[in-house]
């Protein structure tokens, strides 16, 4: 079957891609639809046998090198992984936040909605306001982490850069930097149906068609239905929290006139109602959490639609690329903010984001040359209006808070590489970057008590800041092995904080870090073994620190003093066999507060930074089974992922120990057109705590996802 491709032939149809969940329980709903999908499959199986195509092996996936980079990933002086569609597929990976643990030292928890979808890696992540990691979609910038939570369905491939990505990609980036890659109507011409369902009521349905109209443009369309009943029962409400029911689509239109010119259109449409929040109170004595009984009805809605105008024009010498961007937001969250039974308070915040980017690069395009070089311009416009209206029930009064913030920047960046320095092996890479940035808020507050409402003089802040982001790094290529060692400047951004009640918290400052590394990578030693391997040191300042307001309601940001991280990552990939292979994904992570002394009586100095896990851990095997019958490929699957020991706040007495998740998954190929995939997760069903919080006196947590296990079903034709 189709295996690592890239595929370009206009007769050629779609790779298998990823597919998940299939009916095991027997509801209605499910049974409905899953005797729509047999009703699909007959039909198709009953027409002509012309209509059956060939099953073609094509090479491993090309990755070519984007129009950001002096050369591909996998030659660049950067801890990295690639996780390619294919792979995707093979491990039951359906969206960002499953890439937890199979990436070293990559962390995405699933905070009740949505709207808290923070990325951490290497100790660096934020929960809320900017993220700390960059996103990119089709080279297409997300400023919004509500946003990151993104499907990997039919995606081409995923990769992941560890450490400081500023020189090249920006404000935010001090983690790292995710770029996602689409397949384009011109790898391959077809139609993909995916038929999905699982326990807890979880089902999904997804089509997607991509055809030539002629022989320079090509058109790609897809549209996406998921549905999840929620793991968990609220008691007081009977009703399960968590429930969610998502609608997307997607368009790509693409022009090549030459092989010179490249023009796409994309764009993605989404619709995403969530119901409620997973969060129950905490029993100390056992750290595990009791029934959810909170007694209002909460939830998370969001709209959103990103389009992008890509622009690229390679010669011999050089290549150019424009990318123009456009995204909007529109959310809204209700949330019983006490989390228990009784009435007390309650709050509902909505927020409309409109953001606006350019970005233009021209590099050489000659990776055998002595000197290549790189310069670019990024500029964008964001506008961000928000309302938070908060109902305190026992004092009869409520909160209002309206903001308007608007945002600014431009930046220019440059990289340089000298090749064959003193030898042929050796290279030197350097690259600046220089970032401006303005933001204005305008913030309006109004106190209701007991009907008689009283309200603040406006307050209208601005920031400003300018930033120098400088990367120097050395490569030693020595047959099909690369060292490597970088040092390289962080940066992330300062801004305002829409829900402070002391006039201290209306903003806070941007953080500065600085990242030692050093790295070994392998492409394959005696065909048997790959190996990646990295060290890494960052000295960080000015820490940004998720903290609840005085009341006990809400969340700001606050800077911490001083701070560092330290450790190492592992990738291993092993063939003992032709049809047998393992991956191990390892990552260390040790990251303290060396200075962090809010006032006389609270002194976190030496306290480790709270939601980075020391320790993630994958170990994934694959067989495969050649067939020479209808079912002509078996692919067997099993992972086992862990976390942990990590902290949940500053003054580290609640924790999360190590925990591990085992899942498995096998998967039917036939010679025509269809492919069937049973899995499961968290098959031993440990108990832990993906999320863990206070309110006033009282911990509430949010427990991770029990054992699950359903199918699916693809047809392509």
């Amino acid at each position: 079957m189709f295996k690592n491709q890239d595929l370009r032939s206009s007769g050629r149809k779609f790779p298998y891609g990823g597919m998940h969940n299939l009916p095991v329980r027997g509801t209605r709903k499910k049974m409905l639809f899953f005797a729509f999908s047999l009703t699909v499959c007959n039909c198709l199986w009953a027409q002509n046998d012309s209509a059956h195509h060939t099953v073609i092996e094509l090479p491993s996936i090309q990755i070519v090198a984007s129009s950001k980079e002096l050369s591909v990933i996998e030659n660049l002086p950067v801890s990295s992984s690639v996780l390619t569609g294919y792979k995707l597929a093979s491990e039951n990976i359906t969206s960002t936040s499953e890439l937890t643990a199979r990436i070293p030292n990559m962390y995405m928890p699933g905070y009740g909605s949505k709207l808290t979808s923070p990325v951490y890696i290497r100790g660096i992540g934020s929960r809320i306001n900017s993220p700390s990691v960059g996103l990119y979609a089709d080279d297409i910038p997300y400023f919004e982490k509500s946003m990151y939570n993104i499907d990997l369905d039919g995606i081409k491939r995923v990769e992941i850069l560890r450490g400081p990505q500023g020189t090249l990609y920006g404000r935010n980036t001090m983690g790292g930097v995710i770029n996602i890659h689409s397949y384009s109507p011109f790898d391959g011409q077809g139609t993909q149906i995916k038929l999905s369902g699982g326990t807890y009521e979880h089902y999904s349905a997804k089509a997607t068609h991509r055809r030539l109209i002629n022989n320079s443009l090509g058109l790609s369309v897809s549209a996406g239905y998921n549905h999840e009943g929620g793991y968990f029962k609220n008691v007081t409400r009977n009703e399960n929290a968590g429930k969610l029911d998502d609608i997307n689509a997607k368009i790509r239109l693409e022009y090549r006139p030459n092989d010179s010119w490249k023009a796409a259109y994309s764009g993605t449409f989404g619709d995403s109602r969530q119901n409620g929040y997973p969060y129950a109170p905490i029993e100390p004595a056992t750290n595990r959490t009791k029934d959810i009984v909170y007694n209002q009805s909460s939830g998370y809605n969001q709209r959103v639609t990103t389009h992008g105008i890509n622009v690229r024009r390679e010669s011999e010498k050089t290549l150019f690329a424009s990318v123009t961007a456009f995204q909007w937001l529109d959310d809204e969250q209700k949330l019983d903010q006490d989390f228990m039974a009784d009435s007390i308070y309650f709050a509902m915040q909505s927020q409309k984001q409109i953001m606006l980017s350019q970005e233009l690069t021209l590099r050489s395009n000659r990776e055998d040359a002595k000197y290549q070089w790189l310069i670019g311009a990024f500029g964008f416009l964001q506008n961000v209006e928000s309302k938070i209206d908060v109902d305190n029930y026992a004092q009869q009064a409520a909160e209002y808070r309206l903001t308007d913030v608007r945002t600014s920047g431009a930046a220019l960046f440059h990289q340089s590489r000298i090749n064959n320095v003193l030898t042929k092996k050796l290279s030197l890479e350097a690259g600046v970057r220089i970032d401006a940035e303005k933001s204005n808020m305008d913030y309006d507050y109004s106190l209701e008590i007991k009907n008689n409402i009283s309200k603040s003089p406006r307050i209208s802040s601005q920031l400003d800041f300018v930033k120098v982001m400088p990367r120097v790094s050395a490569m030693y290529e020595y047959s099909e092995n690369l060292w490597y060692a970088s040092v390289s400047c962080g940066y992330k951004t300062g801004g305002f904080n829409t829900a402070f009640e002391l006039d201290a918290d209306r903003s806070f400052d941007p953080e500065n870090s600085i990242n030692y590394e050093t790295g070994y990578r392998s492409k394959r030693i005696a065909d048997l073994v790959s190996v990646d391997f990295s060290l890494f040191y960052i000295d960080w300042r000015n820490q940004q620190i998720y903290a609840t307001n005085p009341s006990g309601r809400g969340s700001v940001l606050r800077n911490a003093g001083k701070s560092h991280s330290k450790g190492l990552e592992v990738s291993v990939r092993v063939f003992p066999a032709k049809n047998l292979s393992f991956d191990v994904e390892y990552g260390y992570t040790y990251a303290v507060f060396d200075r962090n002394r809010k006032n006389d009586n609270e002194d976190f100095s030496g306290k480790y930074i709270p939601h980075v896990p020391r320790n993630t851990l994958s170990l994934t095997g694959f067989y495969n089974i050649r067939l020479h019958r209808f079912v002509n490929g078996i692919t067997l699957m099993a992972q086992y992922n862990g976390v942990g020991e990590l902290y949940w706040d500053e003054t580290n007495l609640s924790r999360q120990d190590f925990y591990g998740v085992l899942n498995m998954q096998a998967e039917f190929r036939t010679a025509s057109r269809f492919k069937f995939a049973v899995w499961g997760r968290n098959l031993c069903n440990a108990n832990y705590n993906l999320f863990d919080f206070a309110v006033g006196a009282n911990r509430f947590g949010q427990r991770g996802m029990p054992l699950t296990s359903g199918a699916s079903l693809g047809i392509f034709f």
